[in-house]
This record gives structure tokens, C-alpha cells and sequence, in this order.
């Protein structure tokens, strides 16, 4: 029986290196899921809604201050919808785990407006 050896780390050359500092070229993965966004009309207000695999958004974009009704979303994760919710003016719901994207969402600019669906695009 004979003695094993270690195995020896990976060899990368001292020009792969100088080079990706030189240039600056490291590789980073792309994002799984772009953004899908549409703007919400109601009456001379306007509400922008956005949705990715990491995160939903509705936001009221007035500029002169004399829109009402509150921002409203809320996401679907494996299949099922989540609960409404909502703020004055804008709401974000973050990714509820990394092993479970957002499938879609709904975005509405008040509590019984219509309903406007997003699903995230490659």
C-alpha cells in the first residue's frame, strides 16, 4: 500500500491573470429575468408598475401633487398570489427568497380599480 499523494490546486497562468486585470474583464452571470414595466392611466394621474424576477413595483409619477389613490401590488410565487398591498404613493415587494421568483404581478392604482398583470421577460 502506498502512500497517496495530495492532489494539486488548479494551475491558472500568471497570463490569464495579468489579463483580466489589465483589461477588466471578469465574467459576471446575467440577470435570469428582465423587467417588464407599463404606465397606468386614471383620469390626469399616472402610475408606473414594474415587475422582475427579483421584485415588484407600482409608483404614482404626478408631478403637480393632486393625484389620489394609493399604490397597489402584489406578486404570484409558485404559483399562488399573495395578498394585496399597498402605500400613498409607492410600493416595492422584494423577492421573497432566492429559490422562489416572482411568477407575476398585479398592479392596481386604487382598491377596487382594474387590475393590470406583469409577467417578467428573458
Amino acid at each position: 500500500m502506498g502512500v497517496k499523494k495530495a492532489a494539486k490546486p488548479p494551475f491558472v497562468s500568471a497570463l490569464a491573470v495579468s489579463t483580466a486585470i489589465v483589461t477588466g474583464v471578469i465574467a459576471f452571470p446575467a440577470p435570469a429575468l428582465a423587467a417588464n414595466s407599463t404606465f397606468i392611466d386614471r383620469g390626469d394621474c399616472r402610475w408606473h408598475a414594474e415587475v422582475w424576477s427579483g421584485e415588484a413595483e407600482t409608483e404614482r409619477v404626478d408631478t403637480d401633487g393632486g393625484c389620489t389613490g394609493h399604490s397597489w401590488a402584489r406578486i404570484k410565487v409558485d404559483g399562488s398570489w399573495r395578498s394585496w398591498q399597498h402605500k400613498e404613493r409607492w410600493i416595492v415587494i422584494p423577492l421573497p427568497s432566492a429559490a422562489h421568483p416572482i411568477q407575476q404581478s398585479q398592479h392596481k392604482t386604487c382598491s377596487d380599480c382594474g387590475v393590470y398583470t406583469l409577467t417578467p421577460t428573458f
